[in-house]
Parts: C-alpha cells; structure tokens; sequence
C-alpha cells in the first residue's frame, strides 16, 4: 500500500500503533459495530501524566481494522466513544474539527498515559447522541484552552474568550490557526490578567507558532511597561525573550534559542513556585529561581503584541495556545 493512502495518525509526539480486531465488547458498549486500539507506543518518559489530554488524528484508512467515515451510524460524530484499556471506562473527549473528506482532530483525556498506554476508539451505533461535554477533557487546572481553529472561543468550561482584532483564519499545525498581520495591526485580547484567571504562584503558557519576520515580535505579554509585567515572551530572528514578575524578577532578554525561520515552533514558559522555565519544541533552554506569587499586573493578557499599546506585533501563524494554572512538567511539555 502507497505510503500517500489515507492514514490515522496521533500526534503530540505520541506514534499510534494499530492491532487486529476481535469480536468482544465490554457489555456498556456491545452495540457499537466498530472498535479501534490506539497504543501511545511514542510516549517513552518516566513520568505517568495525569488527565492527559492526547490529540487523535483520524483519517480513513484500511490498516489495522480499518477507519471510514461510512461507517458512523449516527452522523456526524455522535456514536464515537473512546474507552479504556478495560473496555468498560469512558474517557472524556472533544471533537476539534470533523473533514468526513480529510483528517478530523479530536482530543482524548488519557487518565494516565504511560509507555504503551492503550484505549480504544469505538464508533457505528445508530440512534446515539453524544452527551459528554467537550470541554470535560480540560481539567481545572487549564484556565484557556484556545485552540484557534473556527474560532478564538476557549474550549475550557471558563469560557475564557478571546477577542479578536484582524487577525485571520489560517492553516494551524493542527488543523486551523489564526495568521496575526503587522500591518493591519492584528492581535488577540482575552478577558483577564494572569492573575484574574485565578493564577498565584504557578502557571504555564504554551503555544505552536511559525513567524515570518526575524525582527522583535510578542507572542505573550500581560502588563503595561517593563517593570509592571507578569509574564513576557518575545521573539527575535535566533533569540527569545522572556519574564516573569514575582516580587522579584527572572528574566532573559538575549535567549539563544537557535534557528527559528519560518517553521512551526512549540514555547512553553512554566513557573512552578520555586523555578521558571522556558522550553522551546520540548527542549529546556532557560532556569531560574524565584518564589512568591506573579505580579498582578494592571492589564489583560494579550497574544500578539504588548499591551502597552501598539507595538511589536506578531507576523505570523499561532495555534493551540494555552494557559494553565501548574507549572507542568518536563515530560508534559516533551508529550505536548
């Protein structure tokens, strides 16, 4: 078979590894026609990452037991379950976008994802209505989830929408994504600070992004001049720059992080109550310790510019843009 014929895929750097079928269901899915495994075969680290939430790529293909769209019985997507290992335990999801002539993504809740951890996807039952909120994959420690693809809408229960001034639908690394233009000027508002979100003494922000200029841009900023910021991250041709205001300050204003180009780059920037961090595609490139609660800036946190007014807008692509209130883990950044 021509490597070109459709596929599934599971992405997050997680491979998915496809076995045969068998004729058994747990007795709470008997009816459903259609069962897939999905082993996270890719996921190597030491850590079990809890409440996981594992993006699935689903595109019609005849390996394995085979995946089409045809076989959905209550369209579009409303028999679709995914389950445990065990057959038996429902897991939490939520339906991204559905292409029934392409790739759909969909976010699964993994309630411990270890190496080879499996679950199973089932779908072909008819008469079914999908109940689930899609926002129950985002535990309480995510805050916004803004996955940018329809929309800037957060996919969490918060419902912490971000408002958008000119910036684009585009292609996303993951499905759609927003495309900020500096000329126009374009840039995301959302509802809050980082401390009105609920956030004290740990966060984490990450996002994909792919820039077309080499000259300063924000990707993050809450706050309004230099010494009253909670968190920053900017990029500059190879450098980043980054801060995070406790009633001291960490900081790096001359960041080597490598080539950026215009390829799609992961950022994470994690304060765990004793360190800060930054990780760029997964990888450490920045400690430093400090302590205390993140500075109450007196603005909004904005994606895209700096809320100081009209200034180092971004020229490029963001996707999959998140705020949580934990400093996550290396092996969650590394899985992400």
């Amino acid at each position: 078979m021509s490597k070109v014929r459709k596929r599934l895929k599971v992405l997050c750097a997680l491979m998915i590894m496809l076995v045969s079928t068998s004729g058994l269901f747990a007795d709470d899915f008997s009816g459903w026609l259609k069962r897939m495994p999905i082993t996270f075969s890719g996921y190597t680290k030491s850590e079990d990452l809890v409440n996981f939430p594992a993006l699935i790529v689903l595109e019609e293909t005849e390996a394995g037991v085979g995946f089409k769209y045809s076989d959905f019985l209550s369209p579009p997507f409303d028999d679709l379950r995914f389950v445990a290992e065990d057959l038996e335990t429902p897991l939490n999801f939520e339906v991204e976008s559905w292409d029934v002539n392409g790739q759909s993504f969909v976010w699964v809740q993994i309630p411990e994802l270890a190496p080879n951890t499996k679950i199973y996807a089932l779908w072909g039952k008819a008469d079914e209505e999908l109940l689930v909120p899609a926002s129950s994959v985002w535990d309480d420690s995510y805050k916004s989830v803004l996955h940018l693809n329809d929309d800037t809408n957060d996919a969490t229960e918060n419902q912490n929408h971000a408002t958008n001034y000119n910036a684009v639908r585009g292609t996303g690394i993951i499905g759609g994504g927003y495309d900020f233009r500096r000329g126009e000027p374009s840039y995301l508002d959302t509802p809050s600070n980082v401390k009105g979100y609920g956030i004290t003494d740990s966060f984490t922000f990450s996002c994909w992004f792919k820039t077309r200029l080499t000259s300063s841009q924000v990707l993050i900023e809450d706050g309004t001049s230099y010494g009253n910021i909670s968190a920053r991250l900017r990029v500059s041709g190879t450098k980043v720059a980054l801060q995070v205001y406790t009633p001291s300050r960490a900081f790096n204003d001359n960041l080597d992080v490598g080539t950026v180009g215009t390829n799609w780059h992961h950022i994470a920037l994690v304060y765990n109550g004793k360190h800060a961090k930054m990780y760029f595609d997964s990888v450490e490139k920045w400690s430093a310790s400090l302590t205390g609660d993140v500075k109450d800036a007196n603005s909004r946190l904005q994606l895209g510019c700096a809320p100081n007014g009209a200034s180092a807008f971004f020229e490029g692509v963001m996707d999959e843009a998140r705020l949580s209130s934990v400093g996550r883990s290396a092996d969650w950044i590394w899985a992400c």
